[in-house]
């Protein structure tokens, strides 16, 4: 498996804050598997009806498999 996005530019909508700090979209991108909120590890929008996430590949590549992570703590 190739992880050709990793530490790559990252976009999202919005920024959710919280007392943890910023959910920016690199945090998708940074290597870092934990899953939490606390960990600030996660990328997270505010509430939007229609949240979306990028990452700039850098160049033309076919996409054969995304894998996407939901976090642990979700809906707290």
């Amino acid at each position: 498996m190739c992880h050709v996005a990793t530490l790559l530019p990252a976009y999202q909508p919005s920024v959710f804050v919280d007392g943890y700090g910023h959910h920016s979209a690199s945090y998708a991108t940074d290597g870092n598997r934990k899953t939490s909120m606390s960990d600030l590890t996660c990328a997270v929008t505010n509430r939007e009806v229609n949240p979306w996430w990028a990452v700039d590949l850098g160049l033309p590549l076919t996409v054969t498999k995304v894998f996407l992570t939901n976090r642990d703590d979700a809906g707290l």
